[in-house]
């Protein structure tokens, strides 16, 4: 391992590492911030979003690039971070972990068992909450399920049962 100095100016806690397909990477901190490195993590370049609360994952897929964070806080960018639009996301936990599936949708997890499935254009979000309300940490998807992380261990969710309407076309 070799130590990389992220901001020189800044020592948060950073919470989540995604790549973006293309070779650029980004981190998802504290205090609102979102840093880039176009060359592989020699160097960072803080991204200027218009929130200053704590975000706790991040999603790339070539420009298309989405945060989650405190508050149910959802923004997304179109040009690879340049830009920024916030989704209302209609809850105010945190949320804490962004799945996408094969769909083209993407699944975003949160506290109170929060599940909320946004639509393909990245514009609205279906919301669900699981019926004991346990925190939720991290999916991943598996087909038409849901592995979910969280307060109470590890569980599956049939996403189909949960979002019936949105997910028509990949339900059998």
């Amino acid at each position: 391992w070799q130590d990389r100095l992220i901001n020189d100016e800044h020592d948060f806690h950073l919470n989540a590492i995604t790549d973006d397909g293309n070779g650029n990477l980004y981190i998802a901190a504290e205090s609102g911030y979102l840093y880039r490195s176009n060359d592989g993590g020699e160097t960072w370049q803080v991204l200027n979003l218009p929130y200053e609360g704590s975000f706790f994952d991040v999603y790339a897929d070539g420009n298309i690039v989405i945060t989650v964070g405190l508050r149910g806080h959802i923004f997304v960018s179109e040009d690879a971070g340049e830009s920024w639009k916030q989704l209302q996301s209609g809850i105010d936990s945190a949320l804490t972990s962004i799945e996408r599936l094969k769909s083209g949708q993407v699944v975003v997890t949160g506290h109170a068992g929060i599940l909320l499935l946004l639509d393909r254009q990245l514009n609205s979000a279906s919301q669900y909450q699981l019926h004991d309300r346990s925190a939720l940490s991290s999916a991943t998807a598996i087909d038409n399920k849901l592995v979910i992380a969280g307060e109470h261990g590890i569980s599956t969710l049939d996403l189909c049962a949960v979002f019936r309407l949105q997910l028509s076309g990949d339900c059998k």
